[in-house]
Order: C-alpha cells, then structure tokens, then sequence
C-alpha cells in the first residue's frame, strides 16, 4: 500500500520555540488499523476517543464518557495507540518515545487541575494491540518520575534518513502489561 506523506508542524524544542514543517509518516492502512483499534476500545470501555490534532499534539486521543445526567462528557484518560504485527512477548519490552510518555503526563496532570475534573485522577494509558493480542499499561506519574522499572536508551527509525526519527525512548516491560479483553470479541 502506498505510504501518504503529509506535513505536520511540530515544535522543534529549540529555545526559541520556532515552529518546523517535518514529515508525517503514514499509510493509509495504518489510519485503517488505528481507526479499528480506536472502535473496539470505545466499544469495551463505553467510552469516545476524541483523536487530538497532530499539529498541536503528539498524543493520539482523549477518552471521555457521557456523564449520567445529560449529554455532557466527563474526561477519563489520555490516550495513546499502537499497532504493532509482531507476536507479544516476541521483545521484552514495548518502547515509547520519552517526549511522548512526558506529553502524556503532562496533559493528565494539567487536565487533572483543570476545574471541571478535579474530582477524578486523569490516566495517560498506552494500547498496543499486536498480532497475538490487544494490551494496555497505565503510563500516569504525575511527578514525571520513569519507573524505575523502565529504561530508557537512544533509538527510533533509520530507515527513513529523518534525524527527527531518533531519540531517547523508554522501554516499557511488556510484563506491565494486561491483556484486554476485547481481543476476545474482536469479529475481523
């Protein structure tokens, strides 16, 4: 399948905050595969996943669900989807851009003082659904802390020759993880 090329603006952590045009890698069966995934999640957790705009955020989407009086939505989570075709356990660990496990927490925390949900803890949740199986970990520390469980290491795509595609990652053990159960229920 033909890959699209599409140009994000993303902020290129200079000091001066300068905005930078950069490629945006993916195919038209990667949106399919996230958009299905993105389905069955909402279906499990009786939950909308609002998808976050790629120029202004490097996080898929927010997770909300209806509260019980009225067609208001009460926020639950930031979330974060990967779709991965090898078999779980085929690596000991899942890695994560760091940038993103600290965009992540960074907007549970402000989401967590935000007025309107003090009253629950705000979670930064990864899926990754694989090709044994769909998978979650709950990445939330609002102290900004990598577990220590965690390791981290320099990494990401060569492929591409785009030195924007390597950085420091976080490894996440996939023992952290627990199955979901929509794999069960999933019709493909």
């Amino acid at each position: 399948m033909r890959s699209l090329l599409l140009l994000r603006i993303e902020n290129n952590d200079t000091p001066t905050g300068r905005l930078s045009m950069r490629p945006w890698y993916e195919s038209a069966e990667n949106l399919l595969h996230e958009t299905k995934f993105k389905h069955d999640i909402e279906r499990q957790y009786s939950c909308k996943l609002l998808k976050l705009n790629p120029r202004f955020s490097r996080l898929d989407y927010l997770a909300v669900s209806p509260r019980d009086r009225g067609s208001d939505y009460s926020l639950r989570a930031v979330v974060e989807i990967k779709i991965r075709t090898f078999e779980w356990q085929a690596y000991p660990t899942i890695i994560l851009s760091k940038k993103k496990w600290m965009a992540g927490n960074a907007l549970a925390n402000h989401l967590q003082n935000w007025p309107k949900t003090r009253a629950k803890p705000i979670k930064f949740i990864l899926f990754v659904r694989c090709a044994t199986g769909d998978y979650f970990v709950d990445l939330t520390d609002s102290n900004y802390r990598i577990s220590c469980r965690y390791t981290t290491s320099i990494g990401g795509r060569f492929d591409r020759k785009d030195p924007c595609d390597i950085e420091e990652l976080i490894h996440i053990p996939v023992l952290d993880f627990k199955k979901n159960r929509i794999w069960q229920s999933r019709t493909d």
